[in-house]
């Protein structure tokens, strides 16, 4: 993280569409270099999809974005929260 540029797939289509997407996904990137508990990465995913909505992009595409971070954003959680290691166990399990 920390490039610079939205650092997912979907972050770098967001930023294409909606430049100002970049703001929320730099802001979102430097909460998770910061880490911190599960609490602290509700927080910068709540105030990402905050940030997207405030930023005019569609509640659609910041509902996706959201679920993105929620769903995959434990992997890349600086110091991994507490649930990181039990998701990266199930994602590897998943048949």
């Amino acid at each position: 993280m920390g490039d610079g540029r939205c650092s997912s797939p979907l972050g770098a289509w967001m930023e294409a569409q909606w430049p100002q997407a970049l703001a929320c996904c730099l802001a979102h990137d430097a909460a998770y270099d910061a880490g911190g508990a599960d609490r602290d990465r509700l927080l910068a995913d709540v105030r990402f999809f905050a940030c997207l909505l405030e930023h005019d992009l569609p509640m659609v595409v910041a509902e996706q974005a959201y679920n993105a971070v929620r769903i995959w954003g434990g992997l890349y959680f600086a110091g991994g929260g507490d649930e990181a290691p039990q998701r990266a166990r199930e994602i590897v399990q998943a048949p």
